[in-house]
Formats: structure tokens, C-alpha cells, sequence
């Protein structure tokens, strides 16, 4: 059975990070090149920084899959190598919006840790 919500919602996740990784400033208008996009290693680690592996593959590809209403993967778990690869306060929403991305495909409550370092930036940052 197809889900028309959960393709709606991915589509609107990969959105939401396309403008939170443009804000961020991890956006590139470079393409890398061809045999960059071509390693076997998990998320390109060996040619491609995370972000470019998130623009150029995983936006990419997921878009794609959601557009033409095709199998989704389930077993999916990229926040934990974003919250490893993206620690700045600025790049905390990336996270958050990875870790919905997981959720949404996954059926998995992702455990966010990086939000109580957020709130514990704030509280400071206001006392």
C-alpha cells in the first residue's frame, strides 16, 4: 500500500533541509565530480564532506524515489553520522531535520541529543 502522506512529507523534509543546509552555509554550487559521486563507501567518505553527500546523493536520490512514488528505504539512520559531522550551534537544524527524516522512513524515534546542548547554549546565552 502506497502512502501518498509519507511521500508528501518526505518531499517537504528534503525541502526543509535544502534551506536549512543553505542557511547553515553548507550549500555548494559546485558539483563534485563524477568519480566523486561514484565511491562505495558509506555516505562517500572517502570523496564527498557530509553535506556534499546529503546535497548531491541523499536530497538527490530520495527526491527522486518520493516524486515518482517509489519504495523508500526503512532502514535508514544518517543522524548520527550529521550529529558526529555537524556540531555548530548554526548546524544543529540540520540535524533535527535529518533525525525527522529517519523518523519518517524509519518508523524510529530518533534520541536527539543535540537539543539539549541547544538549550543548555541558550540558557546560558540568557542568564
Amino acid at each position: 500500500m502506497v502512502d501518498e502522506h509519507q511521500f508528501s512529507q518526505l518531499l517537504f523534509l528534503l525541502d526543509k533541509l535544502k534551506f536549512e543546509l543553505k542557511k547553515a552555509t553548507l550549500w555548494s554550487e559546485q558539483k563534485p565530480t563524477t568519480a566523486a559521486l561514484r565511491s562505495t563507501q558509506p555516505f562517500c567518505c572517502d570523496t564527498l564532506a557530509l553535506e556534499q553527500w546529503l546535497q548531491f546523493i541523499f536530497i538527490e536520490r530520495l527526491s527522486v524515489l518520493a516524486a515518482n512514488k517509489l519504495p523508500l528505504p526503512k532502514n535508514i539512520a544518517v543522524s548520527p553520522i550529521a550529529e558526529d559531522a555537524f556540531k555548530c550551534t548554526n548546524q544543529l537544524k540540520v540535524v533535527d531535520v535529518i533525525a525527522d527524516i529517519d523518523e519518517l522512513l524509519s518508523g524510529q524515534l530518533v534520541p536527539r541529543s543535540w537539543q539539549s546542548k541547544t538549550n543548555t547554549t541558550e540558557k546560558n546565552f540568557i542568564s
